[in-house]
């Protein structure tokens, strides 16, 4: 039924403009979706707020503590029924034999390939093709970071990432750059929902700018810069 998800949606406040702040958070939407939600919407959240459990186990790796930023856990810490099996293995290997950047990308690599795989089967449409555009915008990114040091730009990710890229470069400010690929973002979502059709899409969008909104939230201007250096790594 296309309208199922009407009263969940219906109950859950209005998500506001990119930069407003969101009157709501990922507790009181995992409270509501317990009582209205189906399993395909308890899947759809478990695996969007997976991306914060995984950001706080990565940040307690050995590798980083290494650098004496963080304090190091052992490896069974990570053996938990919050990760699925194929993210707990990348968690679970000795990071410091490869570098922290490749032992990162292979985390995420996991976590976005699972969430590919949410989409799938619980047939979200939505969450699959954000997948590909997510992935596919920061591989681009890192390449033109890249370009960036040898004053060549060997990528070709397609007309509309392309374009992204482009209008990221041509920014200075490391913030209005991030906001920059947040706006396009949202429109990326906005694109792929419709606006009350009540459907499983429609639920995937609101969580998706949600996220957004909330990581938007955490942007303060004395630690902007130290959180963007985090953001931009993952």
């Amino acid at each position: 039924m296309a309208n199922r998800f009407y009263y969940l949606l219906t109950f859950l406040p209005p998500i506001p403009s990119l930069g407003e702040i969101a009157t709501v958070g990922f507790d009181e939407v995992h409270e509501q979706i317990s009582k209205e939600g189906t399993n395909e919407a308890k899947l759809l959240l478990e695996g969007i707020t997976l991306e914060e459990s995984i950001k706080t186990a990565a940040n307690e790796r050995p590798v980083f503590a290494a650098k004496g930023n963080f304090e190091s856990k052992s490896p069974q810490d990570f053996s938990m029924p919050d990760f699925p099996s194929s993210i707990s293995e990348v968690l679970n290997l000795n990071s410091c034999a490869d570098s922290a950047e490749t032992w990162i990308e292979s985390l995420w690599k996991a976590y976005y390939e699972h969430l590919r795989k949410v989409g799938k089967i619980i047939q979200s449409t939505l969450l699959v093709r954000w997948v590909d555009f997510e992935t596919g915008l920061r591989s681009a990114l890192e390449i033109a970071r890249t370009s960036l040091q040898t004053q060549v730009v060997p990528f070709s990710p397609g007309e509309e990432l392309t374009e992204v890229v482009k209008g990221w470069q041509r920014i200075s400010d490391p913030m209005q750059g991030e906001r920059f690929l947040d706006e396009n973002r949202w429109r990326f979502i906005e694109s792929e929902s419709d606006r009350y059709s009540f459907d499983l899409n429609e639920l995937t969008g609101y969580l998706l700018k949600l996220r957004l909104l909330l990581r938007y939230a955490r942007f303060d201007k004395n630690l902007g810069r130290k959180i963007l250096k985090e953001v931009s790594s993952l």
